[in-house]
């Protein structure tokens, strides 16, 4: 899952959320209006308003939860790649820095024989 299917499901998201906002909230706030306007509340009606408000906001700490999870796994993952992806550079770059190594090395002794087999019949006094 991309950054951008991420900000997309989250702007959609957003958008939902607005839109079951509205269709619920103003059916409660008509409620409200026609119960003071004919002054008939009654104790039954609070006592579902109030269940139905208790269960949208269990139902939001449920939902921000979820939200959070997904969010927490998909950042624990992306960083197990990027860890993975520095593990595999580090190998490479100790790959690379042994074999420089073995070609200084190689190449110090094919210049140290080189050298010697210029000098084997040459003495200095």
């Amino acid at each position: 899952m991309t950054s951008r299917d991420i900000a997309e499901s989250h702007l959609e998201s957003q958008k939902e959320i607005i839109q079951s906002f509205q269709s619920t909230w103003i059916p409660y706030m008509e409620s409200i209006y026609d119960t003071i306007k004919s002054n008939s509340a009654s104790p039954q009606r609070a006592a579902e308003i109030y269940a139905r408000t208790v269960s949208n906001c269990a139902d939001i700490v449920m939902a921000t939860s979820r939200i959070a999870n997904n969010t927490l796994f998909a950042n624990i993952s992306a960083y197990k790649s990027f860890v993975q992806h520095q593990k595999d550079d580090v190998k490479e770059f100790s790959r690379i820095g042994v074999n420089a190594e073995r070609t200084f090395e190689n190449t110090s002794k094919d210049m140290a024989r080189e050298l010697d087999s210029r000098t084997v019949g040459t003495r200095y006094y």
